[in-house]
């Protein structure tokens, strides 16, 4: 459909339509010739361009992902693991005695009762994560930064899963 030209004024609009569903599909576009439309294809993109891309991506995506982090505590729950979650736990850490203990609401909105050690224990948990989103970040942007051809970039996953501690398994934290 590259080169196919619609003359003006439109007198069917099915055709057009149909060009610009193709468009769609296929990276083309319509430009305007004067006289007429013309089906052109989308300039190709230069790997600089792509990877300046793939790496605007990958920083949106790591943001949503810290914004959004949980992980499974060894206290046998989700916890959230975001900077307030992170910040909260130090709270209570503060002003709990040794052997005290406070009812805790976790990543599904449910209540357990945890001591100080417990948030202890999940402060450092929430680092952990922490620590393992930004190795992940890292490691792709030196794939996206080692990439050779456009085809390598979009090959690459972005990617941020919860990995569980108890089984290895993952799901899915954001894309």
């Amino acid at each position: 459909m590259i080169g196919k030209q619609i003359p003006k004024p439109v007198n069917d609009w099915s055709e057009y339509t149909e060009a610009a569903l193709w468009c769609n599909a296929n990276k083309a576009m319509i430009c305007d010739k004067g006289d007429f439309y013309e089906v052109v294809a989308l300039p190709e993109q230069t790997l600089e361009e792509a990877k300046a891309a793939r790496l605007a991506k990958l920083n949106t995506a790591f943001a949503s992902a810290s914004e959004n982090a949980h992980c499974l505590s060894s206290a046998g729950f989700e916890i959230n693991a975001d900077e307030i979650a992170n910040r909260n736990i130090e709270g209570l850490v503060l002003v709990l005695v040794e052997g005290e203990s406070t009812l805790f609401r976790v990543y599904d909105n449910s209540f357990h009762e945890v001591s100080k050690e417990q948030l202890e224990t999940m402060r450092k948990e929430i680092v952990v994560n922490s620590q393992r989103l930004y190795r992940i970040k890292w490691q792709l942007e030196a794939a996206i930064e080692t990439a050779e051809t456009v085809e390598e970039l979009e090959a690459i996953a972005i990617t941020f899963d919860t990995v569980t501690q108890d089984d290895g398994g993952s799901n899915e934290q954001t894309a």
